[in-house]
């Protein structure tokens, strides 16, 4: 299991400030191919606002992760996939400037192949776009958002080459 620390830029303002954690917020994220190219979001949330990442968010009560992931994908962008595999489940924990914890995710990322829609930007997401990894370097992004797509698009060939 990878690890993500973030540090937020807050200082002790009590009125902007998150609530202390109690436990670990369940989220899913969906890194979709489709001709060498995969999905990214911009995020309009608070936590990672304007950085590119996977579409993904959290995970309602009672829902299975995968159903979570496609689910989140649709409402963030207007794709349909298949979800592939799993490709990692990361923890993500937000400090405030004290070291407090102020938000902890425990992530599970998916590999998806597009099968229907267009790319719009809707939900928690300021715009979408199909990039390839070359581009991915232009572009500021979630920490390890890099990795998890060169990972994913070696998944994706080889289960290709495997057919």
């Amino acid at each position: 299991m990878s690890e993500n620390t973030a540090s937020s830029d807050q200082h002790a303002d009590k009125s902007s400030a998150l609530a202390p954690v109690s436990k670990p917020i369940s989220g899913v994220s969906m890194c979709v191919v489709k001709n060498d190219k995969v999905l990214l979001a911009k995020r309009g949330n608070p936590m990672g606002f304007g950085l590119w990442s996977f579409p993904g968010g959290h995970v309602k009560d009672g829902e299975p992760l995968r159903a979570a992931a496609l689910r989140e994908l649709n409402e963030e962008t207007g794709i349909h996939a298949e979800v592939i595999s799993i490709i990692d489940t990361i923890n993500i924990v937000h400090k405030d400037s004290t070291g407090a914890v102020e938000a902890h995710f425990v992530l599970s990322v998916f590999l998806g192949e597009w099968i229907s829609g267009s790319a719009v930007a809707d939900s928690d997401a300021m715009a979408v776009k199909w990039v390839t990894v070359q581009e991915m370097a232009k572009l500021k992004s979630t920490p390890g958002t890099t990795e998890f797509v060169e990972a994913a698009l070696r998944q994706y060939k080889n289960r290709i080459t495997k057919s």
